[in-house]
């Protein structure tokens, strides 16, 4: 992702120059139906960051096609999806139990953000499902905490458990991770339930 940044403002100096080389550039370079996008499965934080920002890019510059992509990309993990095995919007639909992972946000809810962007831009009431859902059951209930509640990292390194220090640290993007899907959830102008909206609050 980097040689994209590099590439595309070595060749542009105005930001909006920049923005289209590199959502064309991610575009041209990943197809929405792939099984993974740059190493990482297709579902995943950091592709969920991608949709969200294609979903953007294609706001500012007002470019159908990078709307479509993402929304193959997003379409793919439904029900009934090319993919809908591969990534948990399904199963968040289908109130199946999804592993925690080994961070806040990491799994599920980051990916979950770009439902909750199109659902507040003319989306479905199944995109804004499966943000409430992830936000309800996969952020507010966290099962591994600091003393003082905040949420930690149950994992030091990929597939190694914690020992006696767990609850004791956490990363910056963990907290990137868990907190942008409730906090932009808890400023929806759509329809989530009262509870769920103040809790986040």
């Amino acid at each position: 992702m980097r040689w994209f940044l590099f590439l595309a403002a070595a060749a542009a100096r105005d930001p909006l120059e920049v923005l289209d080389a590199v959502a064309g550039k991610i575009m041209r370079s990943v197809a929405p139906n792939a099984s993974t996008v740059f190493g990482e499965p297709a579902w995943s934080y950091g592709t969920g960051i991608i949709a969200v920002g294609m979903r953007e890019a294609s706001r500012v510059l007002a470019q159908g096609p990078l709307a479509a992509w993402t929304d193959e990309l997003l379409d793919g993990f439904l029900p009934g999806g090319a993919r809908a095995a591969e990534g948990f919007a399904a199963r968040l639909l289908k109130n199946e139990t999804i592993p925690w992972g080994s961070a806040i946000g990491d799994v599920v809810p980051l990916f979950a953000s770009a439902y909750l962007d199109r659902a507040e831009r003319g989306g479905s009431a199944q995109d804004l499902a499966i943000a409430v859902a992830a936000a309800t059951r996969y952020v507010l209930p966290w099962p591994t905490l600091w003393e003082d509640g905040a949420a930690s990292r149950n994992r030091y390194t990929k597939g190694v458990n914690c020992s006696d220090n767990c609850g004791r640290w956490i990363w910056a993007d963990d907290a990137f991770m868990g907190a942008t899907l409730a906090a932009r959830l808890a400023r929806t102008p759509l329809d989530v339930p009262d509870d769920l909206r103040a809790t986040l609050l």
